[in-house]
């Protein structure tokens, strides 16, 4: 029996360096291989090792089979799109032609890249968590929508970039890893979209050029966009939001998940609070408790603001000491799989209110919970807003904060 051997160098919590040694027999390997099979029954196949994005045969404790990301499956994806398509079916033109392009990754300064954060339209419809890619569904030639097709065209291969970035989805893997029709070079966009043009007899074209979440991807559609097409051309904005705003069982769980995690991270960031103590380092202890919880990251640069400046609104600075006998401010939420929370609390550092700040809280308390009540009647926000204005009026006056004379007006 052959074996081989690999060193490999694990860091735990601790921050010790352990050195093991793992040994695989072909025989083992052919077992690795035949779960690969397994696999490709549930709809993977064994060269999507390679894909650029979390699969169920890559990433199985972050995706299930039948899932293209965490918690939504292939099929809650394909009825999005037709959705989408069945909405534009009902507007003027015969047939339609979407173009929804992913978000380019962005660098701080030359090759040191942000974190990478994909265009939410894109990952709604798609589920594409890769760079340039850009998603095409169109209709038919003889048919109507809802009945359409859906194209994802793929940066070409570039080895070089891989040995830095990390393997990115081909094209002959597109339909498998997120469950479109098919797959094409990025390079042969804009002769498909010419085709396409020719034959569906100048489509209306669903496409937000006013501003493009991918510039790059924009100059290089612009010269067939200049170039006398004929049909018209909307922004599909409005209707994946029409769609987006209803939010499905499995979405609502992922929304639910990462409120959890945001609360939870926020109520041990309250815990961890000793005065005095440093801004920042409160933005240290809720970052790690996020992740410690399952998040990918914050989903925003969080306001840790102390004393006064609480009433800066988006105050990210985080750099003053919070001095004994404050209040600190802390706005900050969790990402978790695409979604994410928005949590505001504040609290004593020392640990006890003055009897001033417990009056001012308990206020702010009163009305969030009127307001939360309010919630079960279904009123519109802006209904909700202004009652909230009118019950905190009353009771800043009620604190002597406003004036007895002072009305909404």
């Amino acid at each position: 029996m052959s074996v081989f051997c690999v060193k490999t160098t694990t860091r735990y919590l601790g921050f010790s360096v352990v050195k093991r040694r793992m040994c695989h027999s072909v025989s083992q390997i052919g077992e690795h291989n035949q779960d690969v099979s397994r696999l490709a029954q549930e709809g993977q196949t064994k060269r999507f090792i390679r894909a650029g994005q979390p699969t169920p045969l890559t990433h199985p404790h972050l995706v299930q089979p039948g899932e293209v990301t965490f918690g939504i499956s292939y099929g809650e994806y394909s009825e999005r799109r037709h959705k989408l398509m069945e909405r534009l079916g009902k507007e003027e033109g015969k047939h339609h032609v979407v173009i929804l392009p992913a978000t380019p990754k962005r660098y701080m300064i030359d090759k040191i890249p942000y974190l990478y954060r994909q265009d939410t339209d894109m990952l709604y419809m798609s589920g594409c968590l890769e760079p340039d890619c850009i998603l095409v569904l169109h209709t038919l030639p003889g048919k109507r929508a809802p009945v359409h097709k859906s194209v994802m065209f793929i940066p070409h291969h570039d080895p070089c970039q891989e040995l830095w970035d990390g393997p990115r989805t081909g094209p002959s893997d597109a339909s498998g890893v997120w469950g479109v029709d098919a797959g094409l070079p990025l390079s042969e966009l804009t002769h498909y979209l010419g085709q396409l043009e020719s034959d569906l007899n100048s489509p209306t074209l669903w496409y937000h050029s006013q501003c493009s979440p991918n510039p790059g991807i924009h100059r290089q559609l612009q010269g067939w966009l200049l170039g006398g097409r004929q049909g018209g051309m909307e922004s599909p904005k409005f209707h994946i939001h029409a769609l987006r705003v209803i939010k499905s069982p499995a979405e609502i769980e992922l929304m639910r998940k990462t409120c959890r995690i945001s609360g939870e991270s926020i109520a041990a960031t309250m815990r961890a609070t000793r005065a005095p103590v440093m801004e920042h380092q409160l933005f240290a202890v809720v970052d790690y408790q996020s992740r410690m919880r399952g998040a990918d990251y914050l989903a925003y640069p969080p306001v840790v603001a102390g004393g006064p400046r609480g009433n800066i609104i988006h105050y990210i600075n985080n750099n003053q000491v919070i001095n004994p006998g404050e209040m600190v401010l802390m706005d900050a939420g969790s990402e978790f799989r695409g979604y994410s929370g928005d949590v505001t609390r504040t609290w004593p550092v020392s640990g006890e209110f003055t009897s001033a700040q417990r009056d001012v809280y308990e206020a702010v308390h009163e009305v969030q919970e009127a307001v939360i009540t309010a919630c079960r009647h279904h009123p519109t926000l802006d209904q909700l807003f202004s009652a909230m204005c009118t019950r905190l009026g009353k009771v800043l006056q009620e604190l002597c904060i406003l004036p007895l004379n002072f009305t909404e007006g």
